[in-house]
Protein backbone atom coordinates (compact mmCIF):
# COMPACT_ATOMS: atom_id res chain seq x y z
CA UNK A 1 0.00 0.00 0.00
CA UNK A 2 2.96 2.39 0.69
CA UNK A 3 4.08 1.89 -2.61
CA UNK A 4 0.82 2.51 -4.71
CA UNK A 5 1.99 5.49 -6.23
CA UNK A 6 4.88 3.56 -7.52
CA UNK A 7 2.84 0.83 -9.10
CA UNK A 8 0.43 3.11 -10.82
CA UNK A 9 3.51 4.84 -12.60
CA UNK A 10 4.76 2.01 -13.56
CA UNK A 11 2.10 -0.68 -14.03
CA UNK A 12 2.42 -0.01 -18.14
CA UNK A 13 5.87 -1.26 -17.65
CA UNK A 14 5.39 -4.66 -15.83
CA UNK A 15 2.21 -5.95 -17.90
CA UNK A 16 0.62 -7.69 -20.34
CA UNK A 17 -1.84 -6.08 -22.64
CA UNK A 18 -1.69 -2.85 -20.87
CA UNK A 19 -3.88 0.46 -22.56
CA UNK A 20 -5.73 3.34 -21.87
CA UNK A 21 -10.11 2.88 -21.54
CA UNK A 22 -11.35 4.24 -24.36
CA UNK A 23 -8.53 4.94 -26.53
CA UNK A 24 -6.82 8.28 -25.26
CA UNK A 25 -7.89 7.59 -21.51
CA UNK A 26 -12.01 8.16 -20.33
CA UNK A 27 -12.72 10.60 -17.77
CA UNK A 28 -14.26 8.43 -14.33
CA UNK A 29 -17.98 9.08 -13.60
CA UNK A 30 -18.58 11.44 -11.12
CA UNK A 31 -17.08 15.07 -9.42
CA UNK A 32 -13.24 14.34 -9.98
CA UNK A 33 -12.30 16.93 -6.77
CA UNK A 34 -14.97 14.94 -4.78
CA UNK A 35 -14.63 11.56 -5.70
CA UNK A 36 -16.71 8.99 -3.68
CA UNK A 37 -14.82 5.51 -4.56
CA UNK A 38 -17.64 3.42 -3.24
CA UNK A 39 -20.80 5.24 -4.89
CA UNK A 40 -19.10 4.96 -8.58
CA UNK A 41 -18.12 0.98 -7.59
CA UNK A 42 -20.54 -0.36 -9.83
CA UNK A 43 -20.31 1.89 -12.66
CA UNK A 44 -16.49 1.12 -12.43
CA UNK A 45 -17.30 -2.82 -12.53
CA UNK A 46 -19.25 -2.40 -15.49
CA UNK A 47 -16.08 -0.99 -17.46
CA UNK A 48 -14.46 -3.50 -16.14
CA UNK A 49 -16.32 -6.10 -18.22
CA UNK A 50 -19.42 -8.82 -17.31
CA UNK A 51 -16.99 -11.23 -16.17
CA UNK A 52 -15.09 -8.99 -13.41
CA UNK A 53 -15.21 -10.15 -9.88
CA UNK A 54 -13.41 -7.98 -7.26
CA UNK A 55 -10.49 -8.05 -5.73
CA UNK A 56 -9.59 -5.05 -3.93
CA UNK A 57 -9.78 -1.47 -3.66
CA UNK A 58 -7.01 0.59 -2.46
CA UNK A 59 -7.99 4.15 -2.08
CA UNK A 60 -4.89 7.12 -1.25
CA UNK A 61 -5.64 10.81 0.35
CA UNK A 62 -9.56 9.84 1.32
CA UNK A 63 -10.96 13.13 3.60
CA UNK A 64 -12.64 12.85 6.19
CA UNK A 65 -16.19 13.38 4.42
CA UNK A 66 -15.08 10.20 2.29
CA UNK A 67 -14.14 12.11 -0.47
CA UNK A 68 -11.24 12.06 -2.82
CA UNK A 69 -9.57 15.18 -4.55
CA UNK A 70 -8.47 13.54 -7.80
CA UNK A 71 -6.53 16.30 -9.15
CA UNK A 72 -4.42 16.44 -6.55
CA UNK A 73 -2.72 13.48 -5.01
CA UNK A 74 -5.03 11.21 -4.45
CA UNK A 75 -5.21 8.00 -6.19
CA UNK A 76 -7.51 5.06 -6.38
CA UNK A 77 -7.21 1.80 -7.47
CA UNK A 78 -9.78 -0.85 -8.32
CA UNK A 79 -8.63 -4.75 -9.00
CA UNK A 80 -10.59 -7.51 -10.77
CA UNK A 81 -10.38 -10.80 -11.62
CA UNK A 82 -11.88 -11.14 -15.02
CA UNK A 83 -13.61 -14.97 -15.46
CA UNK A 84 -13.95 -14.03 -18.92
CA UNK A 85 -10.10 -13.69 -19.68
CA UNK A 86 -9.38 -12.67 -23.29
CA UNK A 87 -5.62 -12.95 -23.45
CA UNK A 88 -4.55 -16.10 -25.50
CA UNK A 89 -1.50 -18.26 -24.43
CA UNK A 90 0.34 -20.41 -27.37
CA UNK A 91 -0.16 -23.43 -24.92
CA UNK A 92 -3.31 -24.21 -23.78
CA UNK A 93 -2.13 -26.62 -21.02
CA UNK A 94 0.02 -24.22 -18.81
CA UNK A 95 -2.77 -21.44 -19.67
CA UNK A 96 -5.60 -23.53 -17.83
CA UNK A 97 -4.85 -22.14 -14.29
CA UNK A 98 -4.34 -18.63 -15.35
CA UNK A 99 -6.78 -15.73 -14.84
CA UNK A 100 -6.51 -12.30 -16.24
CA UNK A 101 -6.82 -9.76 -13.27
CA UNK A 102 -7.79 -6.37 -14.63
CA UNK A 103 -6.17 -3.67 -12.73
CA UNK A 104 -8.12 0.10 -13.01
CA UNK A 105 -6.20 3.38 -11.57
CA UNK A 106 -7.54 6.30 -11.26
CA UNK A 107 -4.68 8.92 -11.40
CA UNK A 108 -3.67 12.20 -12.26
CA UNK A 109 -1.54 12.96 -15.82
CA UNK A 110 0.14 16.25 -16.64
CA UNK A 111 2.73 18.58 -15.30
CA UNK A 112 3.51 22.26 -13.87
CA UNK A 113 3.34 23.45 -17.02
CA UNK A 114 -0.19 22.31 -18.36
CA UNK A 115 -3.26 21.71 -17.41
CA UNK A 116 -3.55 18.27 -15.34
CA UNK A 117 -6.63 15.94 -16.21
CA UNK A 118 -7.78 12.75 -14.28
CA UNK A 119 -8.61 9.75 -16.66
CA UNK A 120 -8.84 5.89 -15.72
CA UNK A 121 -5.92 3.45 -16.91
CA UNK A 122 -6.67 -0.69 -17.49
CA UNK A 123 -4.21 -2.77 -17.14
CA UNK A 124 -4.19 -6.28 -17.61
CA UNK A 125 -1.88 -9.30 -15.90
CA UNK A 126 -2.20 -12.62 -16.22
CA UNK A 127 -2.14 -14.38 -13.06
CA UNK A 128 -2.26 -18.16 -11.67
CA UNK A 129 -5.30 -19.03 -10.32
CA UNK A 130 -3.80 -20.56 -7.03
CA UNK A 131 -2.53 -18.01 -5.70
CA UNK A 132 -3.74 -16.85 -2.48
CA UNK A 133 -5.30 -13.43 -3.82
CA UNK A 134 -7.38 -14.90 -6.42
CA UNK A 135 -10.15 -15.29 -4.17
CA UNK A 136 -12.87 -12.91 -4.86
CA UNK A 137 -15.09 -10.67 -2.63
CA UNK A 138 -18.61 -9.01 -2.91
CA UNK A 139 -18.58 -5.73 -3.92
CA UNK A 140 -18.57 -2.61 -0.69
CA UNK A 141 -21.39 -1.98 0.89
CA UNK A 142 -20.13 1.13 3.64
CA UNK A 143 -19.47 4.82 2.92
CA UNK A 144 -15.92 5.98 3.57
CA UNK A 145 -17.27 8.58 5.38
CA UNK A 146 -18.79 6.40 8.44
CA UNK A 147 -15.38 4.93 8.84
CA UNK A 148 -13.95 8.17 9.11
CA UNK A 149 -16.72 9.07 11.80
CA UNK A 150 -15.74 5.54 13.47
CA UNK A 151 -11.88 5.92 13.05
CA UNK A 152 -12.10 9.91 14.82
CA UNK A 153 -13.37 7.98 18.01
CA UNK A 154 -9.98 6.57 17.78
CA UNK A 155 -7.77 9.47 16.90
CA UNK A 156 -7.82 10.08 13.97
CA UNK A 157 -8.07 14.20 12.54
CA UNK A 158 -11.00 15.42 10.39
CA UNK A 159 -7.95 17.45 8.91
CA UNK A 160 -5.84 14.16 8.21
CA UNK A 161 -6.19 12.16 5.08
CA UNK A 162 -6.62 8.19 5.02
CA UNK A 163 -5.42 5.06 2.73
CA UNK A 164 -8.24 3.06 2.83
CA UNK A 165 -8.02 -0.22 1.81
CA UNK A 166 -10.93 -3.01 1.05
CA UNK A 167 -10.71 -7.07 0.16
CA UNK A 168 -11.84 -10.15 1.60
CA UNK A 169 -10.39 -9.27 5.25
CA UNK A 170 -12.42 -6.47 5.36
CA UNK A 171 -11.78 -2.33 5.41
CA UNK A 172 -7.93 -1.32 6.28
CA UNK A 173 -7.47 2.10 7.59
CA UNK A 174 -4.86 4.06 7.75
CA UNK A 175 -2.96 6.99 8.40
CA UNK A 176 0.46 7.03 8.10
CA UNK A 177 1.64 10.36 9.67
CA UNK A 178 0.22 9.08 12.94
CA UNK A 179 0.83 5.11 12.61
CA UNK A 180 -2.70 4.69 13.26
CA UNK A 181 -4.05 1.63 11.61
CA UNK A 182 -7.64 0.33 12.31
CA UNK A 183 -9.62 -2.22 10.47
CA UNK A 184 -13.17 -2.64 9.52
CA UNK A 185 -15.82 -5.88 9.01
CA UNK A 186 -17.91 -5.83 6.00
CA UNK A 187 -20.88 -4.73 7.74
CA UNK A 188 -18.70 -0.82 9.03
CA UNK A 189 -18.07 -2.41 12.51
CA UNK A 190 -14.49 -1.88 13.89
CA UNK A 191 -12.69 -4.34 14.52
CA UNK A 192 -10.77 -5.60 17.75
CA UNK A 193 -7.73 -3.63 18.59
CA UNK A 194 -5.44 -5.92 20.77
CA UNK A 195 -3.80 -3.96 23.89
CA UNK A 196 -0.89 -3.76 25.07
CA UNK A 197 -1.11 -6.60 27.53
CA UNK A 198 -2.94 -9.70 25.84
CA UNK A 199 -4.49 -12.20 27.81
CA UNK A 200 -4.57 -15.04 25.19
CA UNK A 201 -7.15 -17.25 26.44
CA UNK A 202 -9.48 -13.96 27.59
CA UNK A 203 -8.95 -12.43 24.19
CA UNK A 204 -9.95 -15.44 21.70
CA UNK A 205 -13.62 -13.68 21.39
CA UNK A 206 -11.49 -11.14 20.38
CA UNK A 207 -9.15 -12.25 17.85
CA UNK A 208 -11.40 -14.97 16.04
CA UNK A 209 -14.14 -12.13 15.36
CA UNK A 210 -11.00 -11.48 12.09
CA UNK A 211 -11.32 -15.28 11.25
CA UNK A 212 -13.92 -16.02 8.20
CA UNK A 213 -17.66 -16.89 8.88
CA UNK A 214 -17.54 -20.61 9.51
CA UNK A 215 -14.23 -20.70 9.75
CA UNK A 216 -12.99 -23.50 12.25
CA UNK A 217 -9.87 -22.67 15.40
CA UNK A 218 -7.44 -25.07 15.49
CA UNK A 219 -4.32 -23.69 17.42
CA UNK A 220 -3.42 -21.15 20.24
CA UNK A 221 0.22 -20.33 20.85
CA UNK A 222 1.77 -17.82 23.24
CA UNK A 223 5.51 -16.78 23.80
CA UNK A 224 6.84 -15.30 26.86
CA UNK A 225 3.77 -15.43 29.22
CA UNK A 226 4.17 -14.54 32.54
CA UNK A 227 3.13 -15.95 35.73
CA UNK A 228 -0.09 -13.36 36.05
CA UNK A 229 -1.20 -15.21 32.39
CA UNK A 230 -0.57 -12.02 30.22
CA UNK A 231 1.82 -11.57 27.44
CA UNK A 232 3.27 -7.80 26.46
CA UNK A 233 3.70 -8.42 22.95
CA UNK A 234 4.67 -4.85 22.54
CA UNK A 235 7.97 -6.01 22.94
CA UNK A 236 9.87 -8.88 21.37
CA UNK A 237 10.01 -12.32 21.77
CA UNK A 238 6.10 -12.15 23.05
CA UNK A 239 3.81 -13.22 20.46
CA UNK A 240 0.41 -14.72 20.30
CA UNK A 241 -0.94 -16.95 18.12
CA UNK A 242 -4.28 -18.32 16.94
CA UNK A 243 -4.77 -20.61 14.14
CA UNK A 244 -7.93 -21.24 12.05
CA UNK A 245 -8.82 -23.24 9.24
CA UNK A 246 -11.61 -22.60 6.62
CA UNK A 247 -13.06 -24.63 3.92
CA UNK A 248 -15.31 -23.53 0.87
CA UNK A 249 -16.73 -25.76 -1.39
CA UNK A 250 -14.97 -26.38 -4.85
CA UNK A 251 -11.83 -24.64 -3.18
CA UNK A 252 -8.90 -25.40 -1.25
CA UNK A 253 -8.57 -25.64 2.81
CA UNK A 254 -7.25 -21.87 4.11
CA UNK A 255 -5.54 -21.40 7.23
CA UNK A 256 -5.91 -18.08 8.66
CA UNK A 257 -3.67 -16.55 11.07
CA UNK A 258 -3.92 -14.01 13.19
CA UNK A 259 -0.83 -12.49 14.93
CA UNK A 260 -0.49 -10.24 17.97
CA UNK A 261 3.11 -8.95 18.18
CA UNK A 262 4.44 -5.63 18.23
CA UNK A 263 1.65 -4.04 19.96
CA UNK A 264 -0.48 -4.77 16.73
CA UNK A 265 -2.41 -7.23 15.25
CA UNK A 266 -1.26 -9.06 11.42
CA UNK A 267 -3.55 -11.12 9.69
CA UNK A 268 -2.03 -13.77 7.32
CA UNK A 269 -3.59 -16.96 4.77
CA UNK A 270 -2.66 -20.01 2.99
CA UNK A 271 -3.95 -22.64 1.44
CA UNK A 272 -3.64 -25.77 2.86
CA UNK A 273 -1.78 -28.54 1.33
CA UNK A 274 -4.19 -31.41 0.52
CA UNK A 275 -4.57 -34.24 2.98
CA UNK A 276 -3.03 -32.17 5.75
CA UNK A 277 -6.00 -30.20 7.36
CA UNK A 278 -5.90 -29.78 11.13
CA UNK A 279 -8.24 -30.97 13.47
CA UNK A 280 -10.96 -28.45 14.51
CA UNK A 281 -11.01 -27.86 18.48
CA UNK A 282 -13.55 -25.75 20.80
CA UNK A 283 -12.56 -22.31 21.96
CA UNK A 284 -9.85 -22.18 24.78
CA UNK A 285 -11.17 -21.89 28.72
CA UNK A 286 -8.14 -22.91 30.87
CA UNK A 287 -7.34 -19.40 32.07
CA UNK A 288 -2.81 -19.02 31.70
CA UNK A 289 -3.11 -17.85 35.01
CA UNK A 290 -4.48 -20.71 36.06
CA UNK A 291 -2.06 -23.17 34.30
CA UNK A 292 0.36 -21.02 35.71
CA UNK A 293 -0.88 -21.21 39.49
CA UNK A 294 -0.46 -25.28 38.78
CA UNK A 295 2.64 -25.09 36.70
CA UNK A 296 4.20 -23.33 40.35
CA UNK A 297 3.15 -26.05 42.43
CA UNK A 298 5.28 -28.01 39.88
CA UNK A 299 8.58 -26.12 40.35
CA UNK A 300 7.94 -23.88 37.87
CA UNK A 301 10.02 -20.30 38.19
CA UNK A 302 8.10 -17.70 38.42
CA UNK A 303 10.63 -14.82 37.49
CA UNK A 304 10.99 -16.56 33.74
CA UNK A 305 7.95 -16.41 31.39
CA UNK A 306 6.83 -19.28 29.71
CA UNK A 307 5.27 -21.00 26.38
CA UNK A 308 1.95 -21.64 26.31
CA UNK A 309 0.08 -23.96 23.49
CA UNK A 310 -3.81 -25.04 23.44
CA UNK A 311 -4.18 -27.66 20.43
CA UNK A 312 -6.32 -30.89 19.87
CA UNK A 313 -3.95 -32.51 22.62
CA UNK A 314 -4.61 -30.10 25.31
CA UNK A 315 -2.56 -27.33 27.37
CA UNK A 316 0.77 -27.68 27.23
CA UNK A 317 3.65 -25.43 29.47
CA UNK A 318 7.05 -24.83 28.59
CA UNK A 319 9.63 -23.27 30.35
CA UNK A 320 13.38 -23.33 29.31
CA UNK A 321 16.95 -23.82 31.68
CA UNK A 322 16.20 -25.47 33.45
CA UNK A 323 13.72 -27.37 31.28
CA UNK A 324 10.11 -27.69 32.51
CA UNK A 325 7.40 -29.37 30.10
CA UNK A 326 3.87 -29.60 31.69
CA UNK A 327 0.71 -31.24 30.21
CA UNK A 328 -2.97 -30.40 30.87
CA UNK A 329 -5.75 -32.11 29.78
CA UNK A 330 -8.89 -29.89 28.16
CA UNK A 331 -10.65 -29.62 31.84
CA UNK A 332 -7.07 -27.49 32.87
CA UNK A 333 -6.22 -30.96 34.86
CA UNK A 334 -2.24 -31.43 34.74
CA UNK A 335 -1.54 -35.00 33.09
CA UNK A 336 0.71 -37.69 35.03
Amino acid sequence: MKVLVAIALTIGACCVGCGMLGGGGKSPPGLPTAYKPIKWYDSIRRTCGSGCKLLDIVAKNVASDGTMDLTSGALVRYEFKNLKRTTKSKSKSKDKNKYERVVITIPRVGSSTRIDKVIMDRATHSIDATHNRSRTVIGPKCELSKLWQLAMTKGADRKDLAEITYDRDGYLFEIEGKKLSLRFNRQCQLAWTPGKLVKPVQDYPNAASYAPEGAEFSELMAREVRSDGTADTSSDPAWVRYKFFWTQPLKPTEEVEVMLRGGGLKMSRKDIVQGSKPKGIPAPTCKFSELWKTALENKADKSKPARITYDSAGYAFRQESPLLSLKFDTSCKLKK
